[in-house]
């Protein structure tokens, strides 16, 4: 079968995959959180989160800290959350969301209140390996409950509110973590703490007057498998490809454009509607996304959401005005929101693991965002007009044989005895043997 065979028959069973994606017939009985709530909570947390973001380099400067320190405290952040984000979402699968809900909010709530008794800056490290198991222990087991609560036809739509409902956190967060900066530089801290300790109090109480079935794994481990699993893998492979190449760029962007905007004299307020452009395009993604079923097990869609960001790409590329800098961002923004959506969708839809391919969803957009500024970086330095390449090490210089020979007196004077003796005998050669060239006689 050719690749356009091969994908027309990926296609022709869009319906019956969605249909078809899952067996059970309603919500577990361990949901007590309702659908707002669950967004609320995806809101909050994202809005403590983003309280950080802005107010831990701030610490961590009044501590002493480099520019390599804060890059140390941001990478050990990423790190942490990558490596335990996959174990996290199987975890959830066996005890349970809420617990490890709970548990997340509880380490964040905590972490966030040890960053204000800090006394040197090594302890700042060990509180970002903190927040990063927070947000693993948090991130996947919600997606997962958001899948657990939801039917087949409502799947796509209910994920694409959940990630609006987070995203709006995150500007949310940085806009009033600004505010309260302005009034005391620990005043953000013990906010993101309060608001961290009343969602993991929230998550305890239900664990603790819940009835006992409310306790148990959210989904059972022994269920069937997908009925359309190849297809299935199919289309998941391709989203977590789009999910990975689009965090890299977007990475790369946010760390990388302020440095080329302000070369090209863009002022701040420009750079910071160009950037808005990537969070804001996201949103109406997930939007778009919330309110029609047709990217649903569609290649087209997978396909836009490769070429669109190649075509922002390609503007970045040749743009020098502020304009084609927020065109080209809008549609990098855009298939940004679109290959997280699928990515997201495509792990948890028909699966029995829905926590552990959330988990994996959260690695590969997290390894995405921290290797972009990493590699980006050391791309654009080698690229950079002016930029002088790696002077190498000079080679050791060794002494041939004659030189050696020349520098030990009684050997050197042998050296020059025998080429002397040589230049006789060739002069004597040459002396009696016929000159070929000026003879005009044949040769014999």
């Amino acid at each position: 079968m050719g690749v356009e065979g091969g994908l027309s028959h990926l296609t022709s069973h869009r319906e019956d995959i969605v249909q078809e994606g899952s067996t059970k017939t309603g919500p577990p009985p361990g949901l007590r959180l309702t659908e707002r709530q669950i967004y609320l909570f995806a809101f909050a947390n994202n809005v403590a989160i983003a309280f950080l973001y802005l107010n831990l380099p701030l610490r961590a400067l009044a501590l002493g800290a480099t520019a390599l320190d804060l890059g140390v405290i941001g990478g050990i952040w990423s790190l942490a959350s990558i490596c335990s984000a996959v174990l996290c979402g199987r975890l959830s699968d066996r005890l349970g969301r809420d617990r490890l809900m709970a548990a997340g909010t509880l380490i964040g709530g905590l972490g966030t209140l040890s960053v204000l008794l800090i006394p040197k800056l090594p302890y700042l490290f060990a509180a970002s390996i903190l927040f990063g198991i927070s947000s693993a222990l948090f991130w996947p087991s919600i997606e997962a409950k958001v899948a657990d609560a939801s039917e087949d036809h409502e799947l796509g739509r209910r994920l694409s509110r959940f990630n609006m409902s987070w995203s709006s956190g995150s500007g949310a967060g940085t806009l009033l973590s600004g505010v309260l900066a302005e009034q005391n530089p620990a005043l953000p801290f013990c906010v993101a703490a309060v608001l961290f300790l009343l969602l993991s109090l929230r998550l305890t109480t239900l664990l603790r007057w819940g009835k006992k079935e409310d306790r148990q794994p959210a989904h059972p481990l022994q269920a069937e498998p997908h009925p359309h699993q190849n297809k299935v893998a199919a289309f998941l492979f391709m989203a977590r490809l789009a999910h990975f190449a689009l965090s890299f760029s977007i990475g790369s962007i946010r760390w990388l454009f302020p440095k080329l905007a302000v070369t090209l004299g863009m002022q701040g307020a420009t750079i910071g509607v160009a950037l808005g452009m990537l969070t804001g395009s996201q949103v109406l993604a997930y939007f778009g996304m919330s309110r029609v079923r047709r990217w649903q097990y569609t290649f087209g869609a997978l396909l836009l959401t490769l070429l669109l960001p190649l075509a922002g790409l390609w503007v970045a590329w040749s743009a020098t005005t502020a304009i084609g800098f927020d065109v080209a961002f809008f549609a990098i923004g855009l298939s940004g929101g679109m290959a997280f959506n699928m990515s997201l969708f495509y792990g948890v839809h028909g699966s029995h693991t829905k926590g552990g391919n959330a988990g994996l969803h959260e690695a590969i957009g997290g390894l995405g965002y921290m290797l972009g500024p990493l590699l980006g970086g050391v791309v654009a330095r080698g690229l950079a007009p002016g930029h002088e390449p790696v002077q190498r090490r000079p080679r050791r210089h060794r002494p041939r044989v004659g030189e050696r020979l020349r520098g030990s007196p009684a050997l050197g004077e042998r050296a020059r005895k025998g080429r002397a003796h040589r230049g006789i005998k060739r002069r004597g050669a040459e002396s009696r043997a016929p000159s070929v060239l000026s003879s005009r006689n044949p040769l014999p």
